[in-house]
């Protein structure tokens, strides 16, 4: 699909435009004070069409694009392809948006919502997602290196696969997330939330992210057992020795039999003959 950063199709005519003056800013300034139900629903038949046309929408300002989403909540935006990066899109309505492919690379993203957005693909290198709501967002294979998602909701989220390599994710809730092949190299993990061995365990790299003791502890544990033992038993416990600092199981085990050698036979090298003494 071709970059959509390109011309998009005006939804809006574009009278009274100043020279030189852009057309995203020529619409906003058009559309701003017009009332809700006036504003363009985007509905068309051809997907690409959508698309431009959503994108189109998207450049009049968040303020538009929020209304617009109130105005119509049961349609699912289409920005597939587009090219979002380095734009200023703080508190942005993104729910369950298709941004699949989707450049945000740059983009400013506070408190945005993308819950249950579909972000398969989509790069997010360097991207400002703090406090933004990611719940139950699929990032299949997404690009979030050195992203910043302090306290940002990845609740439930699908990071299989993506790319996390010096991200900042400090005070991040993670509770359900999946990290299966997610590449954590260098990521700041120390102060996330709800982390827990079983997602990390699955993940690449993991022991070199930056994880709080316990965590270390508990990975390095995991990471040593037999790939049969690696907590697949709940009722298994672990501990960590206070005297070495060495993982010891609590499980006993199978106790070895030691053999003494055999005690050699003493040949004594001179022959003696004891006599009895005859009385005189």
């Amino acid at each position: 699909m071709d970059n959509l950063r390109l011309e998009s199709k005006p939804t809006l005519q574009n009278k009274g435009k100043k020279q030189g003056e852009p057309l995203a800013e020529s619409a906003r300034k058009h559309t701003e004070q017009l009332p809700i139900e006036q504003l363009p629903t985007g509905q068309l038949p051809i997907e690409q069409e959508s698309v431009h046309a959503h994108f189109a929408i998207l450049q009049m300002g968040v303020n538009i694009w929020n209304r617009w989403r109130l105005k119509d909540p049961h349609i699912i935006p289409n920005l597939q392809g587009a090219d979002l990066s380095n734009m200023p899109l703080e508190n942005i309505n993104l729910s369950r948006a298709n941004l699949r492919g989707a450049n945000l690379d740059n983009a400013l993203l506070f408190d945005a919502d993308f819950q249950r957005a579909d972000m398969r693909g989509t790069s997010l290198v360097r991207t400002t997602l703090i406090g933004a709501s990611l719940h139950r967002a699929n990032l299949l294979d997404a690009n979030l290196e050195h992203a910043y998602l302090h306290h940002c909701d990845l609740s439930d989220a699908n990071l299989t696969g993506a790319f996390l390599k010096e991200a900042e994710l400090r005070f991040a809730v993670l509770t359900g997330a999946t990290l299966v092949n997610a590449r954590l190299a260098d990521a700041e993990l120390a102060e996330s939330h709800d982390l827990t061995v079983r997602q990390l365990k699955v993940a690449k790299d993991a022991e070199d992210a930056f994880l709080n003791e316990r965590l270390q502890y508990s990975l390095a544990d995991a990471l040593q057992a037999s790939p049969e033992e690696k907590l697949l038993n709940p009722t298994r416990t672990r501990k960590v020795s206070a005297e070495k600092g060495l993982q010891k199981s609590s499980i006993p085990e199978k106790a070895s039999v030691r053999r003494e050698p055999p005690t050699p036979e003493i040949v004594p090298s001179i022959s003696i003959t004891f006599q009895p003494r005859l009385a005189s």
